[in-house]
């Protein structure tokens, strides 16, 4: 199979620490080292919005299910809420004690996960801006994070390789046999 590569050009200086595709593919957002969030284009592959709001570097963003909006997690520890057609942030949630590493949102659109250098796994509701959960109980900062389709579980992982399934209804994680732990660094996680 043949696979042909597009670049994308744009971050003046450093590193693209991460990017996510809108659900329809008609766009990329990109994120780095210098505090930018670049929304491209995949039909032009051009930059056609610069997004500002975090003076340090950006380490993730993700695009919420329904498209309506992004998110981005920062080395200041807040995660940032934005919309496509907004320049500045439309909310931010504080409450991590270091960086942002990982985003994920929950299939409904309504809830954003956020996971940090800091150990712990926080749930935001982007309505309400309040922060609805927090998980702790990783011993290493986390570097993945999704829901599962049906939106019942979270699962995590973190720089130690530890890989820790959550109940959110129960609001925990369930027992020790939803604990795995593979010694390699770092865990990308797909549902």
């Amino acid at each position: 199979m043949k696979v042909k590569s597009q670049s994308l050009h744009g971050h003046n200086i450093g590193c693209v620490f991460n990017g996510s595709f809108s659900l329809d593919s008609e766009f990329i957002i990109t994120s780095g080292i210098d505090g930018q969030i670049r929304l491209y284009s995949t039909c032009t592959k051009k930059c056609i919005v610069i997004y500002s709001g975090c003076d340090e570097p950006i380490l993730s963003v993700m695009f919420s299910p329904n498209n309506n909006f992004f998110a981005s997690g920062c080395i200041d520890g807040v995660v940032r809420l934005w919309k496509m057609n907004i320049r500045r942030p439309l909310r931010m949630f504080v409450g991590h004690g270091s960086a942002v590493e990982v985003l994920a949102f929950h299939p409904n659109g309504v809830y954003l996960g956020s996971g940090s250098s800091d150990k712990t796994i926080r749930i935001w509701n982007i309505q309400s801006g309040e922060q609805v959960r927090v998980f702790i109980g990783h011993p290493a900062p986390i570097t993945a994070l999704t829901f599962t389709p049906n939106g019942l579980f979270l699962i995590s992982a973190d720089y130690q390789g530890f890989i820790f399934i959550w109940d959110l209804r129960q609001q925990q994680r369930n027992t020790s046999k939803n604990s795995y732990h593979i010694p390699t660094h770092p865990v990308v996680l797909r549902c």
